[in-house]
């Protein structure tokens, strides 16, 4: 593995290279040093290793959504289908871990909860459900075609159902 010296350097030089290729009279103007490569790596990974963390930290959030969901699901869904989530996740994901799967954690047990009154009432569209624009056809890419919006795409409610409760 290359040293954070010998990184900076290749780094000038190849940024000095392309610059007298490209621009040849700025060249000179426009030169960089090791030194300021060097900076420049280090700014670099130090971002990289914060965002890194950040991201870590926000499947971890997720996986708490995703273990709430577990449980919602197990109250209200029918065991079997409870257990064939439950072990269709653990062949999935036989290594999940929250730092890393949490958002995979999270969508499975929405994916699962699809359809039911509980992603109807917590659905993020919800606000969208009244709005008829948002029952429109939509594109089809594979048809290539307009087709109608027959279920919203997030919950799984279907338009039938939204127009049987505003003709109450």
């Amino acid at each position: 593995m290359l040293t954070l010296e010998q990184c900076a350097s290749r780094a000038a030089k190849r940024k000095n290279n392309k610059l007298e290729r490209t621009l040849p009279l700025l060249a000179e103007q426009w030169a960089t040093t090791p030194e300021a490569e060097m900076e420049r790596i280090v700014r670099q990974r130090t971002a990289a290793q914060e965002h890194l963390k950040r991201m870590a930290e926000a499947n971890v959030e997720q996986w708490h959504v995703g273990e709430q969901r577990r449980q919602i699901a197990a109250e209200i869904l029918p065991a079997e289908t409870w257990q064939h989530w439950a072990s269709l996740w653990e062949r999935t994901y036989p290594y999940a871990k929250p730092e890393s799967d949490g958002y995979h954690l999270a969508d499975w047990w929405w994916e699962a909860l699809r359809g039911t009154s509980w992603a109807f009432e917590n659905c993020p569209n919800l606000l969208r459900h009244c709005d008829p624009t948002w029952w429109q056809p939509h594109w089809h890419f594979l048809l290539e075609q307009f087709v109608d919006t027959v279920e919203c795409p997030a919950c799984g409610m279907p338009y039938e159902l939204l127009s049987l409760e505003e003709s109450k």
